[in-house]
Formats: C-alpha cells, sequence, structure tokens
C-alpha cells in the first residue's frame, strides 16, 4: 500500500488527480486484502486495470486498487499442451503480452490482440474486438470477486450477455480475476506470426500513437436508414464507424482546452498537452451534439468516465 500516488502518471491518457491510498494487486490473495482495508476504513474503493480505457477525475479518489501483471507467463506453453489448449491467467496480466506469448507457444486465438493496450480483465469488461474477431469467442469462463458477497465465484461465457462493447461485468459490482481460455493449434506457425503482426501494424498506422489517449473514445453506433440513405458505401454495414461521422460532421482536430479530436483518427480524443478531465467532458459533448444535430445519432463512449 501507499499514499499520494500520482494517478496522471499511471494512466494512458495521463489526466487524474491523486490517489490517497494505492494498492497494487497481482494475486486473488492481495485484492482481498486490499479490499479488507477499505472495509477497515469504510472507503470506497476505486478498482481498475491497465488504466489504459478510463478518463479519470482532476480531484483526488481516496482509494484506488489496480490490479496489475506478475508475469507468469513462463510455463503457458507446458500448460497450453497439458490442458488441449486451454489456460487460465490473472486479470492484471498485459493482453498483448497474453497474445504474444500464446503466439510464440504456436497456438491460434489471441494473435489479433497482440497490440492491444490494456490488461486481460479489462479486455473481457468491454469485450474487446479487432475486426471480426472478439475476445469472448475463444473465452470459456471467468473467474470474478463479488464484492457484495465478499467471495470469489465463476461463470461460463454462456453466462456473460457478450456483446459488441458489452458484458455482464459492466452492470455488476465485480472484479474479474481470472480468466480461462480455449485456443487451437496452429497449422501454420509463421502465419500466426504475420497475423499478430499485420494487427499490430494496422493499429499504429491508423490510430494515434503520438499523444496520450484513452484508446477508442466512442463506440460505433448502429446503422439507420438516414445514415444508409446519406452513406450508401456503408448500406450493408451492421455499425458505422464513430470516426468517420466525428469526421464528417467537420470536427477532425477539434481542441477544447488540451483536449483535441485527433487528427489521425476522429473516434479518438487526445491529451494534445495539460488536457484535464473537464477538457476532455466538454469536447465529448460537443462531438456529441454535434454528431445528433447532424445525423440524428446518439454517440456513447467507449472510454469509462469515472
Amino acid at each position: 500500500m501507499q499514499k499520494n500516488v500520482d494517478l496522471k502518471s499511471k494512466t494512458s491518457f495521463k489526466i487524474g488527480g491523486v490517489a490517497d491510498y494505492f494498492f497494487a494487486v497481482h494475486n486473488s490473495l492481495e485484492l482481498q486484502l486490499a479490499l479488507d482495508f477499505a472495509r477497515e476504513k469504510q472507503i470506497k474503493p476505486f478498482i481498475f486495470g491497465s488504466l489504459t480505457n478510463v478518463l479519470l477525475p482532476d480531484k483526488n479518489l481516496p482509494l484506488v486498487i489496480q490490479l496489475q501483471a506478475h508475469n507468469n507467463l513462463d510455463n503457458l506453453e507446458d500448460e497450453l499442451e497439458q490442458n488441449q489448449g486451454e489456460i487460465t491467467v490473472w486479470a492484471g496480466e498485459q493482453m498483448a503480452a497474453l497474445a504474444w506469448a500464446t503466439v510464440r507457444a504456436g497456438w491460434f486465438g489471441l494473435a489479433d490482440f497482440a497490440s492491444l493496450p490494456g490488461s486481460v480483465g479489462g479486455a473481457l469488461w468491454n469485450n474487446a474486438h479487432y475486426g471480426a474477431a472478439f475476445i469472448s469467442d475463444v473465452l470459456v469462463s471467468v473467474t470474478y470477486y463479488d464484492l457484495q458477497r465478499q467471495q470469489l465465484m465463476k461463470k461460463p461465457v454462456t453466462e456473460l450477455n457478450f456483446a459488441y462493447d458489452q458484458s455482464w461485468f459492466q452492470d455488476q459490482s465485480v472484479v474479474i480475476t481470472e480468466a480461462t481460455f480455449r485456443l487451437q493449434k496452429a497449422q501454420d506457425s509463421a502465419a500466426l506470426t504475420h497475423q499478430a503482426l499485420a494487427s499490430t501494424t494496422k493499429r499504429k498506422t491508423s490510430q494515434p500513437y503520438d499523444l496520450p489517449s484513452a484508446g477508442c473514445f466512442w463506440r460505433n453506433p448502429r446503422n439507420t436508414d438516414h445514415l444508409r440513405q446519406l452513406f450508401p458505401q456503408f448500406a450493408a454495414l451492421e455499425n458505422v464507424s464513430a470516426g468517420f461521422l466525428i469526421e464528417q460532421a467537420g470536427l477532425k482536430g477539434k481542441k477544447v482546452g488540451g483536449a483535441q479530436v485527433s487528427e489521425v483518427h476522429a473516434a479518438f480524443i487526445v491529451n494534445a498537452g495539460g488536457a484535464t478531465n473537464g477538457d476532455v467532458r466538454k469536447l465529448a459533448r460537443l462531438i456529441k451534439q454535434t454528431v445528433a444535430e447532424k445525423f440524428n445519432i446518439n454517440l456513447q463512449p467507449e472510454v469509462v468516465l469515472v
């Protein structure tokens, strides 16, 4: 446990205040000990993974618990072989590190997530996706800590209501602690590596990596008859790119304080220098209002607004 920890330096957005108490936890036991401390102090805990997909307030948070990687991936290949493609990992592990470890071991299923920022738990909470691939596609089950029952529990993937940018966890008072995935043995290890490298290259060339952000800020909205009339090239799509709509609304590069609509990908809000929570929220409101007026679309944030 640490006191007075600067959260700004720990977030990918480089926005946030100070944690009065900060716990870095690396397994379920440490998580429960941190939660015991919070209950003893009667302080509401804020629980995060890698802090890559959140917008923190500028003010202090009383108690923060962060699930951090313990890099226990050394025996991954043996575990995959022994369990016929099944592997159970701690939710605080970095998603990209896990994906690359499975690629090196020669197993197919997570290669598309080799450049995904954030933790395994965060990827599950938001059902991370790349193209048509969703993290839930290769998921077997999830172990989580129920904050009300104060115990570890487990659910199969069929009971977790996964959908586009959605999961059962988003409406629950729980903390994801472990995930079990089922992968397939790759027939061509070179092709598997190429797939991982291709997804990494595409992300780096199509997304803003030069400035701090919390990733894609907006969910891609459902397509509508009105949008199909305006943009017939997307008529067959179920969802339309939020970045495309924002750019068509004339907002690419728009700034409010230190927050800016990315010049690279308009679905990203970036910290162009000294941005605050207030700057980002004002810009987000402007984007939401403008897109609603022009296209009758109600954009929803993908980033968690704390």
